[in-house]
């Protein structure tokens, strides 16, 4: 008769995901006959993070240091020297358990790692089915490093199932145990310690279109398994599904990293913890390069098809993309998405070679944080063309972002071992684009996507437009023709006939013939249908996008000097309700402090609105590295704002156009000189005026007195005001107004 009955907490893990590849379980488990407080329990003292915690606020948010969640703690643990072996019947069981105080999360390292065919290792917390791995010779590697996914709680236990016959040739020696000291699931302060509340989870609204393309991002281990980076598991000319994975020189990838796919909040909101479980543990490396900062490795083996995995897309060209989009783990966070809306800038990065880096200006929703390192950088076709090296974005600064070029990665070296092309193009075909891959057969065989529409900004004064379509083929069979019906405003007046060719996971581009456009307008629409075949999902066959149309224009001109440093100079323009309207920056670092001139003209209308000047290191462009400024003027020539000391982060002006408020009547009165003008705070300005004024008034552009004067042709601007462009304003003994002037203060 066997004395073998399961345990309850295994009869419950045949419903449990397995964190790493697995197999159907094979043995038998032991009744659980001992007390817990009997098994074999090794003590690991906690370490000191006093350095540790400071050491992370140094590092807080720089993307060049990998986010660190735990400590590695070396020890020396093996089945030979540690533990409790029991056999019954033919079978053998060895059990651990290994505890350190106050630990949120443990994951160990082993330094030899070898399960005969039917051995079967299970690691589970003090819960007993809270976190659970099992581990078989599906697991074993050539270099025989093995590492195990963080695991909630301060203590681990360890049970190993085996033929006694078999026990022999195990080989399995721990170098080192992992201290959690982030929470990895406390979701009140989100994932390892919080990423900004600025980020967007992948599952929102926003990631509605990237739900294919997510499933190539994945979070991975560093750092003998303590820190964390991004990476994205990649599509190759010969779409074998070989495992290849893309991230960042600077993220330390080792052989017995970690890399965890679909860990995603379910939801947009409440932002919930993801599941970590489809883990595979271990890579090879295949290129790398200092230069742009990439790093490619292949994975131990390839995800099953129960990950869901998908492999991206990717373009070596070398032109710019008018918008993009990134996917990351910030700080170890739950899946995030960005969306940058504007041309990235050729570039270099932190004083490295020209143009090997695509800088993005700053992000219109959410942002990058350090454990974003290594991300993708996807283009509007959702193909990657780049990886996260640093920046300054965050949640608090709207600053530049630098991502090492693809095209750079693809064949800058002659070395197999620095370049892209060797590993993605084995066969030399000189494929430079490459759409994704979908190892899984779709549930649908008809169904096209529209993706996104380009070329419509938030405002326009054209009374035309020319917009492009992004669509994609989201079925298992190919599309040939499609029915484009456009227009504005919810109608579709417009209609052509599309022909070509959609092979599965594609992604095109289509371009609308061009329509015109009115100040009614306010909502663009496109739709598409299949010709010949019904799609099978509708849901997905439009897409809309608002805008402002005006068609009665008033052009303002923008001249920005930079200092030395106009890669940290970027502006924005709002209307009222603070949409955007118009941006720009950041612009070129030159060798000088004399810095470069940029002009632009723009279009506008008789309304009010409100400029934004931005410096991503927090220094402005007045100083040691240069004198910046900043002026915008109407067609008259009337300065609108005019800024020229600008020592901080961020600074703002409201300016007005016309019949506004800014000019209260200017055209109407006579003007008065008044000198000097630009005037600095703290100093007079004095009025060349024949006539003795009764009074004399400073006022703000929002219609605040700032002081008034009686009896006087001079006034001590206030030291304490802001720099700007204000009004001053003459009265005669009866409140009549004589004069009013604009006065730049600086």
């Amino acid at each position: 008769m066997r004395n073998l009955i399961l345990f309850l907490f295994i009869v419950l893990l045949s419903n449990q995901g397995f964190n790493q590849i697995t197999r159907e379980r094979l043995s038998p488990v032991f009744e659980n006959t001992e007390s817990r407080s009997s098994i074999s329990v090794m003590e690991i003292d906690k370490p000191d993070l006093t350095i540790t915690n400071q050491e992370d606020k140094i590092a807080k948010n720089n993307k060049e240091i990998p986010w660190r969640f735990g400590v590695h703690i070396p020890q020396e643990i093996s089945i030979r020297s540690h533990g409790e072996w029991s056999s019954v019947n033919g079978w053998s069981r060895w059990v651990l358990s290994i505890k350190s105080k106050d630990a949120i999360s443990l994951n160990l390292n082993f330094n030899k790692f070898y399960l005969t065919e039917d051995a079967e290792l299970i690691i589970y917390n003090q819960n007993g089915i809270a976190e659970i791995e099992v581990l078989s010779q599906l697991n074993n590697k050539i270099d025989s490093l093995f590492s195990t996914r963080p695991i909630l709680g301060e203590e681990l236990r360890l049970e190993l199932l085996v033929p006694s016959n078999q026990k022999n040739r195990l080989k399995l020696e721990i170098s080192g145990v992992v201290y959690g000291y982030r929470n990895i699931y406390q979701k009140l302060s989100k994932t390892f310690n919080a990423s900004g509340p600025c980020n967007v989870n992948i599952n929102c609204e926003e990631g509605e279109k990237w739900q294919t393309i997510k499933r190539a991002v994945a979070v991975i281990t560093l750092n003998n398994n303590t820190t964390t980076c991004t990476g994205t598991l990649i599509n190759n000319v010969r779409k074998d599904s070989t495992p290849y994975f893309l991230t960042a020189t600077h993220c330390p990838v080792q052989n017995n990293s970690v890399t965890i796919f679909g860990y995603e909040s379910p939801n947009c909101s409440p932002n919930t913890d993801g599941s970590k479980v489809n883990s595979i543990s271990g890579n090879i490396p295949r290129a790398l390069s200092v230069r742009n900062d990439f790093r490619l490795v292949e994975l131990s083996s390839t995800p099953p098809s129960t990950y869901n995995v998908f492999y991206a897309g990717w373009s070596a060209l070398p032109s710019p993309n008018n918008s993009s989009t990134s996917i990351h783990h910030p700080q170890g966070d739950v899946k995030k998405i960005s969306f940058d809306e504007d041309t990235l800038i050729s570039s270099s990065y932190n004083g490295g070679p020209a143009n090997t880096h695509w800088g993005v200006g700053f992000w219109e929703v959410g942002t990058t944080e350090s454990g974003s390192s290594g991300s993708p950088l996807f283009d509007n076709k959702k193909r990657i063309i780049g990886q996260l090296h640093g920046g300054s974005a965050s949640c608090l600064v709207r600053a530049s972002d630098f991502y090492g070029k693809f095209s750079e990665s693809w064949s800058f070296s002659n070395q197999s071992n620095e370049q892209l092309k060797f590993w993605l193009d084995p066969d030399t075909t000189n494929v430079l684009v490459l759409d994704g891959l979908d190892p899984n057969s779709k549930s649908l065989n008809h169904d096209v996507e529209l993706d996104f529409l380009l070329n419509i900004p938030p405002f326009t004064c054209d009374t035309f437009i020319d917009v492009r379509l992004i669509t994609s083929n989201a079925g298992n069979n190919s599309i040939n023709s499609l029915l484009i019906k456009y227009g504005t405003n919810k109608s579709y007046p417009f209609s052509f006939n599309w022909t070509g060719n959609i092979r599965t996971d594609s992604v095109i581009e289509i371009s609308i013939p061009r329509f015109s456009l009115s100040s009614s307008d306010t909502l663009i629409n496109i739709k598409a249908e299949l010709v010949g075949v019904s799609d099978q999902d509708s849901s997905n066959n439009i897409l809309e996008k608002a805008i402002i149309v005006n068609d009665i224009p008033e052009s303002i001109t923008l001249t920005l000097k930079t200092d030395q440093y106009g890669n940290e100079t970027s502006w924005e323009i709002l209307d009222s309700n603070s949409v955007l309207l118009y941006k720009g920056g950041p612009y070129e670092e030159t060798s000088t402090t004399q810095g470069r001139t940029y002009t632009e003209t723009l279009c506008l209308y008789d309304s009010c609105f409100i400029f934004n000047l931005y410096d991503s290191f927090g220094d402005g462009f007045s100083g040691f590295f240069g004198n910046g400024s900043l002026l915008i003027q109407n067609q008259k020539a009337d300065t609108l704002v005019y800024i020229g000391n600008f020592t901080r982060d961020k600074i703002s002006r409201s300016f007005c156009i016309n019949n506004s408020a800014s000019f209260i009547g200017e055209n109407k009165i006579k003007l008065v000189k008044i000198f000097p003008n630009p005037v600095k705070r703290g100093d007079y300005v004095r009025l060349d005026n024949q006539e003795q004024p009764f009074r004399v008034q400073l006022i703000d552009f929002q219609g605040r007195l700032i002081l008034e004067e009686n009896n006087t042709n001079r006034i001590r601007i206030p030291s304490q005001i802001s720099e700007g462009i204000y009004l001053v304003k003459l009265l005669d003994i009866e409140n009549h107004p004589i004069s009013l002037n604009k006065l730049i203060v600086n």
